[in-house]
């Protein structure tokens, strides 16, 4: 976690205002992960007008209208993929080379949809991946990545507090 932090840290020190953008489906167990940190996330700024937290679900390019409204710094993309790791691992993936990454159940590429926003907005986009245990239909998310979902959340709490 401290590697992680420390990414974070690099790719977030001059945000002055940042987008939390949690993507994923909440009917796909902990596909769901990115979903739940940007909800622990939303909790923990809550009235805070320098962060926005948007629920992008499974069509987050439906919701560029709402952050380019917001003119963010920063977007920090949080998905779940699977890195071949342990479940809830997460780490800070190039959005550059996502195309051997498994993202998940969104429509549009995350690749396309950064490159529009900092396009747009001059923003810089962060992408956020967090190991799922598994992505089947109708499941509850494993407690790997509720305790996962925490944590990041506390880590990127902590990154901004620093």
């Amino acid at each position: 976690m401290q590697k992680l932090k420390a990414t974070l840290k690099k790719h977030l020190r001059s945000a002055k205002k940042t987008v939390f953008l949690g993507v994923g489906s909440d009917l796909r167990a902990d596909d769901a992960a990115g979903l739940i940190v940007t909800g622990n996330l939303s909790r923990l700024f809550k009235n805070n007008p320098c962060f926005k937290s948007i629920f992008g679900s499974t069509s987050p390019e439906n919701l560029t209208g709402e952050i380019k409204q917001f003119c963010p710094t920063h977007v920090l993309i949080i998905d779940s993929a699977d890195l071949g790791k342990k479940a809830g691992y997460a780490e800070v993936v190039d959005l550059d080379n996502i195309h051997g990454t498994n993202l998940g159940t969104h429509r549009m590429s995350l690749k396309v949809m950064a490159d529009y926003l900092t396009a747009c907005l001059g923003c810089k986009v962060i992408l956020l991946c967090i190991q799922p245990k598994t992505v089947a239909f109708g499941l509850k998310p494993s407690q790997e990545i509720k305790k996962s979902a925490q944590l990041l959340a506390k880590l990127i709490k902590d990154v901004f507090s620093a």
